[in-house]
């Protein structure tokens, strides 16, 4: 198992949500309030001082803690920083890792006000749905550097503060159907293309490639052979499975259902305007020959209520039930007096992880909104 094993599946992805934060992670999305706080990792000698943080006068937050996790943070993503931003990302992590633990700290007493347990079996459930049953917790702790029992009494503080958070959802109300329909019109009002279904088609296909290994003459006579197998009744689905080029062999050469604009243009003029079910002619584009069949066509359509109206009562759902633990925690941190010992870091414009994409048949779709509608 990779270090993250344990930001990634066994605590929530609380960890994960830290690092996320400092803008040096690709996925960005989610802050410290949106996921449940962690307890530090084994601690290892401070480096300055023996204290970072003091609340309310009684709770401390040990440097060695903040120096464990930001060292467990920072060496899981090491490899998705550049080399000459390492000692930036630190520092970076550093006050997201001070913020998280002094707010788990915060929650934990919390729990300890409200009495928040956690019983062996809701803990051992947890981690054999989040890992599967394909690992056990000994092994998780051996490759996060802790003991069993550490590893136990981090899952379990974690775990006491998701339910003291969900605590605060329990009794909000359900949203009402005319607040459900209030927020499709709002959406149909400012973004009026949400309503607005394209055209699209589910295809498949068979491509042979023109590279370096392989000649246009030879590619060429390939694809033809294959075209008249087809032509003949072969299988589509085998014979792609079996000769084609594109990683979509392994489903039968299926594609999926796309929409114009996300093809190159020979491969989306052919399969916009093919028959369904009919083997069409060899098509020849950037990556090489195709052979396409249209498994389905899709005419364009407008989006009514009563097709969306449960993805936006779950969508009102979830915002009120965030608002509920937002606010709780809010709350908790503005009661406080929290004193950060550590002399403040001025950090530069965070590093982003530099973005990859895989060569292949689909553009970017320009078509962004639904779902539903954001």
């Amino acid at each position: 198992m990779k270090n993250d094993t344990i930001f990634k599946v066994a605590l929530c992805g609380s960890m994960v949500a830290i690092f996320s934060a400092t803008g040096f992670a690709a996925d960005a999305k989610k802050t410290p309030v949106e996921a449940t706080p962690v307890v530090a990792a084994e601690a290892t000698p401070a480096v300055d001082g023996k204290v970072s943080v003091v609340i309310d006068k009684t709770i401390k937050i040990m440097t060695a803690d903040v120096d464990a996790m930001v060292d467990a943070v920072f060496k899981a993503n090491a490899a998705s920083i550049p080399e000459d931003k390492k000692e930036e990302a630190k520092q970076t992590i550093r006050q997201k890792v001070i913020m998280q633990l002094t707010l788990q700290a915060l929650l934990q007493r919390e729990c300890d006000k409200a009495s928040i347990a956690v019983t062996d079996k809701e803990r051992d459930d947890f981690f054999a749905k989040a890992t599967g049953g394909k690992v056990s917790i000994e092994d998780v702790a051996k490759d996060s550097n802790m003991t069993v029992e550490k590893f136990m009494s981090l899952l379990t503080t974690n775990l006491r503060i998701e339910k003291l958070l969900n605590s605060k959802i329990e009794k909000i109300p359900a949203p009402t159907d005319a607040e459900v329909k209030a927020r499709f019109d709002k959406i149909v009002e400012t973004n009026p293309e949400a309503v607005k279904v394209p055209e699209t088609v589910s295809a498949s296909h068979i491509l042979v490639k023109v590279d370096e290994k392989t000649t246009d003459a030879v590619a060429k006579k390939k694809i033809d052979e294959l075209h008249a197998k087809l032509v003949a009744g072969a299988d589509f689905a085998q014979l792609a499975k079996e000769n084609s080029d594109c990683p979509s062999s392994s489903k039968g050469g299926s594609l999926g259902e796309f929409g114009k604009g996300q093809m190159v243009k020979e491969f989306e003029d052919a399969a916009f305007s093919q028959k369904v079910g009919a083997v069409g002619p060899v098509v020849k584009t950037s990556f090489g020959y195709h052979i396409i069949k249209v498994d389905a066509k899709n005419p364009a359509h407008e989006v009514k209520f009563d097709d969306v109206k449960d993805d936006i009562l779950k969508a009102l759902k979830s915002e009120s039930a965030n608002k509920a633990r937002t606010d709780f925690i809010e709350g908790v941190q503005k009661a406080a007096q929290i004193e950060n010992l550590e002399a403040p870091v001025v950090v530069s414009k965070p590093v982003e992880a530099p973005v990859t994409s895989e060569p292949g048949e689909a553009k970017t779709q320009s078509r962004e909104l639904p779902a539903w509608a954001n």
